[in-house]
């Protein structure tokens, strides 16, 4: 870790350097600089920037940067101990001890002997947390309340039940392996391989003479020559759990559907580390996507609050052109989720006399919002203005505070869907939705291609002539009138132009 220090300059134009900690107080180092120069500490303050620092901060806490530059200056008050620190003990459990009253030269063990006694003692282990700052018994004795930086006020510290830190290496407790000596190397003639099956007969030439070891130096030729494999460890490969089976249980009308939200929770993955492991063509790629956004977020044009809402209406137009029911959920407080199709033309208020009908008390008062941020949706509003569509999760809150956690009728629980029916109810929608736009699609086009069929009729003769003959057609709407057959009064506008020009 690298070493922090700040550089104090002294009164009599002298720079002191203090090397300090995370949970060093500002009032420590003005004590280690009045100290080195015989000072009174409680006559000085410390600046930065012009600026008095508070001396019962701690230094992580204080802003400073590393290699601060500081500087003492004449207090406007002299510093007193006169002033009593409040002092209050949490409990790991979460209770309070009562307040106590000490002054700032006195101990921490003092402070735990006056509010907590039972615990004052080396066998509970007890640890006293401030800000961070861990004291532990063996320092209690000698921590006082001004080393940490309180000298007025109040402050609540933490009573923690811990052993002090073990040391953070581990003592090597293998044995090491015995040295192994006089290993002599026999060189052995091993026969090749021959490719007929015939047995070949070894030959019986002698060694040469190796120069043999002393007693005590022989080890069997097969503890020397053997050396063990490594044990590769084969993990078997864990198959893909199947997803659970989709469960629907339709309560009534809106195709409402009950399901735990639990049921939506799908297991971690247990994926190695080298999964996030990046390559350089894959490191390349998410670099040009990042200069890609970059670049489209600086070109972009500034955008005014009509374009802005312009552009949120054309997308809600292509929603509602995509989707003509909204699918929306409510989910309680015991995590129970309630689902149903809403059109898009309707209100909250309707939502909520879905939701009034499944309750056990229908004339319960309550309220639905979402989040984050928390909005609570007005009844009036429809369901467009209120942002859900075409899907959206609501949370429903009772209004009394004595409602029991569960509010929906008993009967229900006893007809739960799960998350992948909901998903497939609401998939159901989506679909029946989107094809009967196909089939809409498909007929007007069948019944242009009969317009672009259908015969012409001969006009009868008639006493109207051209009047007569036109009124007997079919009309056709793709047919366009060509220009010999323009109106008299688009070619008189045109002649009248030309005649203008020629001038």
């Amino acid at each position: 870790m690298a070493t922090r220090s700040v550089t104090v300059l002294t009164v009599h134009g002298r720079r002191q350097t203090v090397k300090v900690d995370p949970n060093m107080t500002i009032m420590q180092i003005l004590e280690t600089v009045c100290r080195k120069y015989n000072f009174p500490q409680d006559e000085f303050d410390l600046l930065h920037h012009n600026k008095v620092l508070d001396l019962s901060t701690m230094f992580r806490f204080s802003g400073l940067p590393n290699n601060a530059q500081l500087e003492m200056a004449k207090a406007k008050r002299v510093r007193t101990e006169d002033e009593d620190v409040t002092v209050q003990l949490q409990l790991e459990d979460g209770t309070r001890t009562v307040n106590g009253t000490f002054k700032p030269s006195q101990t921490l063990l003092e402070v735990l002997e006056a509010l907590c006694v039972e615990r004052a003692n080396a066998e509970s282990h007890p640890v006293l947390v401030y800000m961070r700052c861990e004291v532990y018994w063996k320092q209690l004795s000698t921590t006082t309340l001004k080393s940490l930086g309180l000298t007025r006020g109040r402050a609540a510290l933490r009573l923690l039940q811990r052993r002090a830190e073990e040391p953070k290496t581990q003592a090597n407790i293998s044995a090491p392996l015995p040295q192994v000596q006089g290993v002599m190397s026999v060189p052995i003639n091993l026969p090749r391989s021959v490719p007929s099956n015939e047995p070949v007969e070894m030959s019986q030439s002698e060694p040469p003479a190796v120069p043999q070891p002393k007693p005590e130096d022989t080890i069997p030729e097969e503890v020397a020559t053997v050396e063990p494999e490594p044990v590769v460890e084969i993990r078997p490969v864990e198959q893909e759990k199947p997803r659970p089976e989709a469960q629907i249980v339709v309560l009534g009308a809106r195709d409402a559907v009950l399901y735990h939200a639990s049921t939506a929770e799908r297991e971690q993955a247990d994926v190695s580390d080298s999964f996030f492991e990046l390559t350089v063509p894959e490191m390349m790629q998410l670099y040009k996507q990042l200069q890609d956004r970059v670049k489209a977020l600086e070109d972009a044009p500034l955008l005014t609050g009509e374009l802005r809402e312009h552009e949120r209406n054309q997308q809600l137009l292509s929603n509602m052109h995509r989707y003509r029911q909204a699918v929306i959920r409510i989910q309680f407080p015991d995590r129970h989720v309630l689902q149903g199709v809403f059109q898009v033309h309707e209100t909250i208020e309707h939502v909520m006399e879905f939701v009034r009908s499944y309750l056990t008390e229908p004339t319960q008062s309550f309220s639905l919002y979402t989040t984050p941020p928390k909005v609570v949706l007005q009844p009036a509003a429809s369901l467009i203005d209120a942002g859900c569509f075409p899907q959206v999760l609501l949370h429903f809150s009772p209004n009394c505070e004595g409602s029991s956690a569960c509010v929906l009728r008993s009967t229900l629980l006893d007809r739960l869907s799960n998350a992948t029916g909901a998903t497939l109810v609401a998939a159901r929608v989506k679909r029946t939705f989107a094809e009967s736009a196909s089939s809409l699609i498909v007929s007007s086009t069948s019944t242009d291609d009969a317009d672009l069929c259908i015969p012409a009729i001969e006009p009868s003769v008639s006493s109207s002539g051209t009047s007569a003959s036109s009124s007997n057609r079919i009309p056709n709407r793709n047919f366009r009138q060509s220009p010999s057959t323009a109106s008299p009064s688009t070619s008189e506008r045109e002649a009248k132009i030309l005649k203008f020009l020629k001038k």
